[in-house]
């Protein structure tokens, strides 16, 4: 008797671990198959050599498929994105970073270089393939495969000062921001005008070059340009139809030694551009320092004497452009 119950628990045994390691094998009955190590790289590059620039977020699709997959670079300018299926693979948009809410110092933004002359001030942050696309066959799985993708150059953006300002009882206020001239980025938001008289300056590094800006409690009204020697005023357009509560961009690019737009809300209604480049109207860069009479913003009031309260918020970004190491 005790010889049959431990041949019948035996053979018990064998078909439970037969039946467990059947299961766990998968194969067609519906299990998972193990993953494959598989990855498309994309090698950033500009002007023909690779370009090390980091946080960039870059999008390939199979050719005929429907799923975008995504990975950001690395500080050589590489991602490596995992892929599933063989086949052909589009590398189809690379993606900056929008440096408009981050905090000050931050150094992450990403944006890619404008041609000239400039359309807008606001951040260009994507660059899309198209026509041609940087294409990779992945053959087999379980293998890396790479491919260069082009790319315009990239501004990196850092947040140089965030800040309020409120005028003195005059309706003077200067910000100074940068510890040099730089080109970059203004943005101004929630201003605010005791009355119809204020007055706000965008200050340049050449010759005191400035664009003007004219408001009331309500709105902003009109611009002008200020620039070369003599003085030499241009009028550069209204902009009546500026929601106040809505942020104005200012951007001074460097392109073509004095480029700028002007625009707000992130739209193109009264957008204001420098046009035909004259030493009247050309914005180099903006009058960065912190000490002397540097000023990159500035309030006053139109008519003078007391009693004029102008306030607004205020970002400030400079660009510096990433170089090609070779």
């Amino acid at each position: 008797m005790k010889k049959r119950y431990l041949s019948r628990m035996t053979i018990l045994s064998v078909f439970l671990f037969s039946s467990l390691f059947i299961a766990g094998c998968g194969g067609s009955g519906g299990g998972t198959a193990p993953a494959v190590n598989t990855h498309v790289i994309v090698q950033l590059q500009t002007a023909g050599s690779n370009y090390l620039v980091d946080g960039m977020t870059v999008s390939i699709q199979k050719v005929g498929g429907s799923v975008v997959l995504t990975g950001v670079t690395g500080t050589n300018g590489i991602v490596s994105i995992p892929v599933a299926h063989t086949g052909d693979y589009h590398v189809i948009q690379v993606d900056g970073v929008d440096s408009t809410t981050l905090v000050e110092g931050s150094e992450a933004g990403r944006e890619f270089v404008k041609s000239n002359p400039i359309a807008n001030p606001y951040p260009n942050l994507t660059y899309t393939f198209g026509g041609s696309f940087p294409t990779v066959s992945v053959t087999a799985l379980g293998s890396d495969y790479m491919v260069n993708a082009t790319v315009p150059s990239i501004n990196k953006v850092i947040v140089i000062k965030v800040d309020s300002v409120t005028s003195a009882a005059d309706g003077t206020s200067t910000v100074q921001a940068g510890m040099g001239s730089f080109m970059g980025r203004v943005m101004i938001s929630n201003i605010s005008s005791s009355d119809a008289n204020l007055g706000l300056r965008i200050v340049s590094n050449i010759n005191s070059n400035r664009l003007m800006l004219y408001g009331n409690s309500t709105a902003m009204t009109d611009t002008y340009f200020y620039g070369g020697v003599p003085d030499t005023q241009t009028h550069t357009g209204f902009i009546d139809t500026y929601n106040q509560a809505g942020p104005i961009y200012f951007e001074a690019s460097g392109t073509a030694s004095g480029d700028w737009a002007l625009g707000y809300n992130l739209t193109t209604t009264q957008m204001k551009t420098r046009g035909i480049a004259s030493q009247y109207t050309n914005f180099p860069g903006f009058d960065g320092g912190i000490s002397g009479s540097h000023s990159v913003l500035s309030t006053w009031s139109t008519v003078g004497g007391s009693g004029h309260t102008y306030k607004y918020d205020y970002r400030i970004f400079g660009f510096v452009t990433y170089g090609v190491i070779i």
